[in-house]
């Protein structure tokens, strides 16, 4: 058996290169969408992002921010795989590829599919799966239908990438922060300005960082950081959460046909800051 030339790349080289080559423009993107997030989170305002980026623990903010996009990162998952599906699939639907699970497309796409059904909001994960289900019927029905089954094969490819984007982007640019939202009350006696306006005894914010004298917190709203002496405030501000609202478009399709339970979330209502 002849042996390969020393020039010629071996599998392992070559995914040393792509590994390599990766991860500076791996590195960037995470830069940025970390950037992105925190601007976000701070309403667009320089000073108070300023302010967020030099109290923030780094470490922890890269991992909250990572945590929030989870489910674009998902979604992204299941578009790549169902793209990677449907090169296997023929067009003229021969040999049963949609359905074949033991080839490796079809098993890994099904897989993060399955995933989907359990984590990801019920309209991204039917954008997914209700263009797959009609390929994989017309290829049953009608297999002798190329065109159409080309022209599905394209549509199916465009819908998974757009809903990926769509996903990622909504979580990157959304002002949700990576941190728990704290219900913070005041001690008698102390008060809280910001731009004028007084605020209530007991609001929301979130604890960029403390010590023994000093607590710098993000407010909920209005978005901005304050400095208070950690004597200011009641101890151990438990977590809250925001007024629930609209959710009904995240839950689950494992939820919405009571696979599981729909659970309410264990916290109080946070209060409002004025």
């Amino acid at each position: 058996m002849p042996e390969p030339a020393a020039d010629t790349p071996t599998i392992l080289d070559l995914a040393r290169r792509v590994v390599i080559s990766g991860v500076p423009v791996a590195s960037a993107l995470v830069f940025v969408t970390v950037a992105i997030k925190v601007f976000r989170a701070a309403h667009m305002e320089t000073s108070t992002t300023v302010a967020v980026v030099s109290s923030a623990n780094a470490v922890d903010m890269l991992k909250g921010v990572l945590l929030t996009l989870l489910p674009g990162f998902l979604a992204a998952l299941v578009a790549v795989a169902i793209w990677w599906w449907i090169q296997a699939v023929p067009v003229d639907g021969a040999s049963g590829a949609p359905l074949a699970l033991w080839q490796a497309e079809s098993g890994l796409m099904w897989s993060l599919m399955a995933v989907a059904f359990f984590t990801l909001p019920w309209i991204v994960f039917a954008l997914f799966a209700l263009p797959v289900v009609a390929l994989v019927l017309v290829s049953w029905l009608a297999p002798g239908r190329r065109r159409l089954l080309s022209r599905m094969r394209t549509a199916l490819i465009r819908i998974a990438i757009v809903t990926a984007l769509v996903s990622t982007t909504y979580l990157a640019v959304s002002t949700d922060v990576w941190l728990p939202l704290r219900s913070i009350s005041l001690r008698p006696g102390q008060t809280v300005t910001i731009g004028g306006q007084v605020l209530s005894q007991g609001f929301a914010a979130y604890i960029l960082s403390s010590d023994k004298d000093n607590v710098r917190l993000l407010l909920d709203t209005p978005r901005a950081v304050i400095d208070l002496d950690a004597s200011a405030i009641a101890p151990n501000p438990q977590i809250c959460i925001p007024k629930p609202a609209h959710r009904s478009w995240l839950l689950r399709p494992s939820q919405e046909l009571h696979w599981e339970g729909s659970f309410p979330s264990p916290y109080p209502v946070c209060p409002v800051s004025a």
